[in-house]
């Protein structure tokens, strides 16, 4: 792809900026509009919440449009759409006007990402995380610097006046993006085949892995600042500390920019398997101190290593998917991932509002692990490394396992190598038979309700394939073994010539 000039990077950088000024305002509205309205706090916050819902569907759509009728297009309409909006909310003052206003903020800001995310290749360093990481420094950036001014830009003007001026740096990226010669943008393909991009296994397995991001840095984010409190720090310099953590995590990604672009290349799975990992580390420290200074070390580490798992998600599109595809693929992303994850922080807020902060912190740490493990599927299906066809079952009953996993290893030949991960919770019977657990699993009927260790054996042994890898992430996989056909002191040997085996530790 041709490295494009600094007008293309100028309009990327202003778009990105103007997406995370625009999270940050909606943020900071809540007293103003209340005021300027004379209606409830709650009752505008409810309103604000609804609009910032809305960019789930609106990113989707504006992935869509941007595949079929360009990036120059959409990233002016949605200059001009957040700048109207800015401008509606400043002079609205009935309830039909406010909710439009907001809408359609949603929808400018929506364009906005999606076209900036789709030009940062050709604005940065081509189609790799190492761009995903420096342009999406710009969205934190932007947000951080928008939430510290705005309540002192609002005090200090009247809000019909900050709103108006905040409109018109909305207005920036339409500007700049018209100045910019219109071969510089990618050309929209004749036929965008939206079905095709949605359909796509690698698109589904990222979905998931941002699902899982998206739980974890939502939980850390929003409890830092309760956390830091609980430990005897001051409101104050709670505030400082989380703004330290937001600092590491966009320097993180200055620094992911540079090393993925210099010295790894094309590694973004092993990246976030490695990062997500460390982010189980981070967050089991966080959960196990009670020092002050060691929270603040593993606070910091956390947003270290979160930083950059995002870009490198993006940077996996980036590598998979035609450029006349990426917007449908970035847009069913966020909509599959996103979506999905509204489910998880409700019952992690619950849960740590009936026992602590501390104890909840547990939640992210497993999210972490499981976001490592699932993206091995995607190392492995990636054509450049292993070349893998990936088949995931995830949360499903014992039956429709043993259904998949049959179905997986039959009709294999006998020069495929399998591989088969099993991560979830392993149960032994009274006659220390091992189980694994699926969805529907009862303790006191694992014959009838759990995946029987000695079944997927029995299958591995029925397979034709003569390499055959298992992967055993669970409690009490040492117990596997037992399940060998064969004399008893050549089991093990025979077992083991077979598979290759990564025992889990008993709870």
């Amino acid at each position: 792809m041709r490295r494009q000039t600094a007008p293309d990077g100028a309009g990327n950088f202003v778009s990105a900026f103007a997406f995370g000024m625009i999270l940050a305002i909606l943020g900071s509205l809540k007293p103003f509009l209340s005021e300027k309205m004379e209606i409830p706090e709650g009752r505008i916050g409810r309103w604000i919440s609804a609009a910032q819902l809305a960019l789930i569907p609106f990113v989707f759509l504006s992935g869509l449009a941007l595949d079929h009728w360009g990036a120059r297009g959409t990233l002016v309409a949605g200059s001009l759409l957040a700048g109207l909006a800015l401008f509606g909310l400043s002079l609205s003052r009935v309830v039909w006007t406010t909710w439009l206003s907001l809408s359609a903020l949603a929808a400018g800001a929506s364009a906005l990402s999606v076209g900036s995310i789709v030009l940062m290749p050709r604005a940065f360093l081509g189609n790799n995380a190492a761009s995903a990481n420096l342009g999406l420094i710009f969205v934190p950036l932007a947000a951080i610097t928008t939430g510290g001014l705005m309540p002192l830009v609002l005090l200090r003007l009247a809000l019909r006046r900050a709103l108006s001026l905040l409109a018109l740096i909305c207005l920036v990226p339409a500007f700049a993006v018209t100045m910019t010669p219109s071969e510089v943008f990618p050309q929209a393909p004749d036929l965008a085949d939206s079905t095709k991009v949605l359909a796509d296994p690698v698109l589904w397995l990222v979905s998931l892995a941002f699902l899982l991001y998206s739980s974890i840095e939502g939980a850390i984010g929003s409890w830092s600042s309760t956390y830091l409190t609980q430990l005897g720090f001051s409101e104050l310099r709670a505030g400082l500390l989380v703004g330290g953590f937001w600092l590491t995590f966009i320097i993180s990604r200055l620094v992911a920019a540079y090393l993925e672009y210099s010295q790894v290349r094309d590694a973004e799975p092993w990246i976030i398997i490695m990062l997500a990992g460390l982010a189980a580390v981070a967050v089991a420290g966080l959960a196990g101190t009670r020092d002050r200074n060691h929270a603040v070390m593993w606070l910091l580490l956390t947003g270290l290593v979160l930083g950059p798992i995002f870009p490198n998600l993006v940077g996996i599109l980036y590598r998979h998917f035609a450029e006349g595809e990426m917007g449908t693929a970035y847009g069913g992303m966020f909509l599959l991932g996103a979506a999905g994850s509204l489910s998880l922080p409700p019952v992690m807020n619950a849960y740590a509002r009936r026992t602590s902060i501390r104890t909840a912190l547990r939640l992210p740490m497993v999210i972490s692990l499981i976001l490592a493990g699932g993206s091995l599927a995607l190392a492995l299906a990636n054509p450049d490394i292993g070349g893998f066809a990936v088949t995931t079952v995830i949360d499903k009953p014992a039956q429709q396992i043993r259904l998949a996993v049959e179905d997986f290893l039959d009709g294999r030949g006998t020069g495929d190598l399998l591989l088969v991960y099993l991560s979830c919770h392993g149960l032994l019977d009274a006659r220390r038979r091992l189980y694994f657990a699926a969805t529907d699993t009862r303790k006191d009927r694992l014959a009838a309700t759990g995946v029987e260790a000695a079944w997927v054996l029995d299958q591995l042994e029925h397979c034709r394939a003569r390499r055959q890898v298992l992967i055993l992430d669970s409690c009490f996989s040492g117990a596997f073994a037992q399940g060998a056909k064969g004399e008893a002191d050549t089991a093990g040997h025979n077992l083991t010539s077979r598979l290759c085996r990564v025992p889990g530790q008993s709870p």
